[in-house]
């Protein structure tokens, strides 16, 4: 029967398609009035504005077929490891500290996690076996000292029987949303979910498990593109090719055990290391609408809505997390070390959390170099102060007749608004070629300054 739903439904899903058949449940939610007017994690962007667009673009995520363990261990096809909460996880797990050449180091006790003492602790780490001498680089579960995949905090849950299943009721499932600008100078919002274990193929699983998807407006506040993380290759896909419930929220497929994210489900069964037939499903009653009211009264699980995370404390900004999700400056493993020495030690391990994944700062836009900037809107030419495209990067104004458009050699970045003089040497065209041009330097007035 799931066989012919999948075929049915593929044909009305196929990537391009809106889903209008099908009635929107309900409007994007209202954001609540207290947060217009105050920017709580310093991003430049009003908290209420972030608050409307994250329900306004919030996804619909088709689940695998739910089911308990133990129904998988008698050979029931589906996911017995569903969404969890951060705070739902931190009381029941304890903090240690991995060495490579020591044996782990206790550093937190079960119930004594908040989100204020995971980002507090201290450890050196052991250089020796002798005793376990601690005479190395000392390591803050802030990021301080870096992180070493070999010798970093970790949590672990003192009971996986309760932990390891996640949270058994959909209307306790929260989706972390991150809003930023983005390089086409509009908005991305990201959404990140989080389970307690990954149950990945022929025994490369782990506890903690962080998967999301990242929806772009370009400069008009318009759908621009969904990237969506997949496993190993994250794809991003224009807005026409992806598949929308309504108008904007993006179906996603959630692959069976490794919780993967995918644009629809064809490309989840086909892609190794799901590649199996039953890895995404087509289960109306198993959509998880992660906003608040999203379902209404058609198929599927109300989730618990969106959790505003902030941002991760940038140098010479005041970017910082929302108040209460200081959790996200954790630098260590959201679960148990596994294996190691092995090209697949990260496959056994919990992961770092979103604010340490390099697709945090997907098309992140990390500032302006001076009072003002404008996003920079066409592909053109950009010119550099130093050899084979080195040094400051500049637009010069008088192309196209100083039609007031900002142009990089790739239509990304910010251009700053103070024109200037400059000496450049060499410069970069749409398509990415780079010619040395004037050894001795060429000087003109006119440019502006390109900030990435």
């Amino acid at each position: 029967m799931k066989k012919l739903i999948a075929l049915l439904g593929v044909a009305a899903l196929a990537a391009g398609c809106s889903d209008d058949a099908q009635p929107l449940a309900s409007a994007p939610q209202e954001p609540d009035l207290y947060v217009w007017g105050v920017d709580n994690d310093g991003d430049g962007i009003d908290d209420g504005t972030e608050s409307d667009l994250a329900n306004t673009y919030a996804p619909v995520l088709w689940m695998p077929n739910l089911i308990t363990r133990d129904e998988a261990g008698n050979g029931v096809s589906g996911d017995w490891t569903w969404p969890a909460t951060v705070d739902w996880y931190l009381p029941k797990v304890r903090m240690r500290f991995h060495h490579s050449n020591c044996p782990d180091h206790a550093i937190l006790e079960q119930g004594t996690i908040t989100s204020t003492s995971l980002i507090a602790q201290r450890h050196q780490r052991a250089t020796t076996w002798l005793a376990c001498s601690h005479s190395g680089t000392t390591f803050g579960s802030d990021g301080e000292g870096g992180f070493d995949n070999k010798n970093a905090f970790f949590l672990q849950a003192t009971d996986d029987d309760l932990v390891h299943p996640g949270v058994r009721d959909a209307s306790g499932w929260k989706a972390y949303t991150h809003v930023y600008r983005n390089d086409m100078g509009g908005i991305s919002i990201q959404y990140w979910f989080f389970y307690a274990y990954n149950d990945f193929i022929s025994g490369y699983n782990h506890e903690g498990d962080w998967e999301h998807i990242t929806v772009h407006l370009d400069a008009s506040q318009q759908r621009h593109s969904v990237t969506y993380a997949a496993h190993y290759d994250p794809k991003t896909y224009e807005a026409w090719q992806v598949a929308w419930y309504g108008v904007t929220h993006p179906h996603v497929w959630v692959a069976d055990g490794s919780h993967a994210s995918y644009s629809f489900q064809g490309e989840c069964q086909a892609f190794w290391p799901e590649g199996f037939s039953d890895s995404c499903w087509l289960n109306p009653d198993q959509r998880w609408f992660t906003w608040d009211g999203g379902k209404g009264s058609d198929q599927g699980l109300q989730g618990g809505g969106l959790v505003n995370i902030g941002e991760m404390p940038l140098a010479g900004t005041s970017r910082r997390p929302m108040p209460g999700q200081e959790w996200i400056r954790y630098s260590g493993r959201w679960g148990e070390v596994g294996l190691e020495e092995t090209a697949w030690d990260e496959n056994t391990s919990g992961p770092k959390g979103p604010g340490y994944q390099d697709s945090w700062n997907e098309r992140l836009v990390t500032g302006c170099g001076e009072a003002s900037c404008t996003p920079v809107t066409a592909a053109y030419i950009s010119h550099f102060t130093g050899a084979d495209c080195t040094g400051t990067e500049s637009y010069y104004t008088a192309y196209y007749n100083y039609d007031g458009v900002r142009r990089s050699w790739n239509g990304t970045g910010m251009a700053g608004t103070t024109l200037r003089t400059v000496t450049n040497r060499s410069y970069k065209d749409s398509s990415g070629a780079c010619y040395n041009a004037w050894s001795s330097g060429n000087t003109l007035s006119g440019f502006v300054t390109i900030y990435r």
